[in-house]
């Protein structure tokens, strides 16, 4: 699958800030106090800006780790922490400290291409829709426009996210 990548720094700086800016302004961020992401990559949604703003915030962050096929735990993160890359390359927490699913108040879950509706086409693990089965607390994910189609279905084990942050103009 093609990675989708905005090649202009300036550009994604700016519809990263606008998405941000979105993000956490929404009551769902401001009453989350337990945040999942993902640490990017070079050609996603820059998160360090948004993990430092939470912390500032009081809020906890927790990254994902692999444990089987399919599997994922969320470990506490703090800027700093010792990371490690995983066979995918990308990086996790070297935290054996883990958080119970619905104990996360917010999952910011990442993806390659997103319907209008929520759905998405990650990296092709299935780990966040086995993970998001059964979740009951928020989901989003922070989306740039080229990422956005509708030319496909979803499959019956995809989870769709509840709300799709994207860039707004003015």
């Amino acid at each position: 699958m093609r990675r989708l990548a905005i090649d202009n720094p300036e550009l994604k700086s700016e519809y990263e800030q606008n998405i941000q800016s979105q993000l956490v302004t929404s009551a769902t961020w401001q009453s989350a106090t337990t945040i999942a992401m993902t640490l990017p990559m070079s050609h996603e949604f820059d998160t360090y800006p948004l993990i430092k703003q939470a912390l500032s915030m009081g809020k906890q962050i927790y990254l994902p780790k692999v444990v089987g096929k399919g599997l994922m735990t969320f470990h506490p993160y703090r800027l700093g922490d010792s990371l490690v890359e995983s066979s995918f390359g990308v990086l996790e927490p070297n935290n054996p400290i883990t958080i119970a699913q619905n104990d996360l108040d917010l999952i910011i879950v990442p993806g390659v291409v997103f319907s209008d509706a929520g759905y998405r086409i990650g990296y092709g693990g299935g780990f966040y829709d086995r993970y998001l089965d059964g979740y009951q607390q928020s989901t989003c994910s922070l989306v740039f426009d080229l990422q956005l189609s509708n030319d496909w279905e979803p499959e019956k084990y995809d989870r769709a996210v509840q709300k799709i942050y994207q860039y707004q103009k003015g």
